[in-house]
């Protein structure tokens, strides 16, 4: 899950992208399942939902012409390395809150959470609720390696509920900032937020706030609809905002096509923003366990599988996509 990204553009065998073709025309973009078991490894999730891909006159200008493979490889590597942050983040949360639940705390009640990384695997979860003077400040708390087995998070017992530090006060604010954006909408079962350091990923912004569709139900992977929001340094004001999709995106790993026959292998999903995949991808494919084919904006085919990339097929020439980021903005402002 943590292992180097590796971007690889269009070495495919042909057998392999003749088997792709093959799924893709028997089954849309509902699901990959066995017959592409030579191009995707692992097993996964079905019936993904067609994506919407109208694009309103209001955004025709917001289109932007589709970069060369060479001129995105800095992206797919930071777009990877934003994932990894949020793979650590999101699966800290997970497994400390379980610990958590399994120990014999007796606190106050939790009302939110932050985690800050130590190192690549490596992150402590704050618990957040009310101190006795009823200040908001961190009532627990729980260290966490994401690679260890078979318990990977220990919960240190001489822990004492203090204040938050200065910089745990900012990302809260940051995160307040993004979730009372208009432009969030939420429209799925449940939602969780991961904040990341902009400077530690190369981008312009104090804070990366993700808002992430989540779920309850095992057979459940949202894929979309996800949230971006670069917020200033202060936490106080959003740069930025994006979506991952116009629209939801869920798959179900307990269902195949009728009359179908076979191992699901891999989600399928079109991307209406983005000509290449995204950290949203990379972050879905590590958090399931699941490989992602993704149609791009631009026509192009993408294999994603946890940290790693693999171009399929190349864009259409002349093809031009929406901008994610315009779109947002003017969508909030309608």
């Amino acid at each position: 899950m943590f292992s180097t990204i590796d971007v690889r553009p269009l070495v495919a065998s042909s057998l392999c992208r003749q088997s792709v073709a093959l799924c893709l025309g028997f089954i849309g973009l509902i699901g990959l399942i066995g017959c592409c078991g030579g191009c995707q490894r692992k097993g996964g999730a079905t019936k993904a939902p067609r994506q919407t891909r109208s694009t309103p006159s209001s955004h025709e200008k917001t289109i932007k012409t589709v970069p060369s493979l060479e001129e995105i490889k800095a992206d797919l590597l930071q777009a990877s390395n934003i994932a990894r942050g949020m793979l650590l983040y999101d699966l800290t949360a997970w497994h400390g809150t379980d610990a958590l639940l399994a120990s014999d705390y007796s606190g106050a009640p939790f009302k939110g959470f932050l985690v800050t990384a130590e190192s690549a695997t490596n992150a402590d979860l704050w618990m957040l609720g009310a101190l006795p003077d009823d200040k908001l400040g961190v009532v627990a708390h729980v260290h966490c390696d994401v690679e260890a087995s078979p318990e990977p998070c220990t919960v240190p017992p001489d822990f004492a509920p203090r204040p938050m530090t200065a910089d745990e006060q900012t990302m809260h604010r940051a995160i307040e900032t993004a979730v009372s954006d208009p432009f969030f909408a939420p429209a799925q079962e449940a939602y969780n937020y991961i904040v990341l350091k902009g400077s530690d990923y190369g981008v312009d912004a104090g804070w990366l706030v993700y808002i992430v569709a989540s779920t309850t139900d095992a057979n459940v992977i949202p894929v979309g609809r996800h949230f971006r929001f670069d917020i200033s340094p202060t936490g106080a004001k959003v740069l930025r905002r994006r979506a991952s999709h116009r629209t939801i995106i869920e798959s179900r790993r307990d269902e195949l096509p009728e009359g179908v026959r076979g191992e699901v292998v891999a989600v399928m999903s079109s991307a209406v923003f983005d000509a290449y995949p995204t950290e949203f991808q990379f972050y879905v494919s590590g958090l399931w366990r699941v490989d992602l084919s993704i149609v791009g904006c631009d026509g192009s085919l993408w294999n994603v599988d946890g940290l790693s990339v693999e171009q399929l097929q190349g864009s259409a020439p002349g093809a031009k996509c929406p901008n994610p980021w315009k779109e947002a903005n003017s969508r909030k402002a309608q």
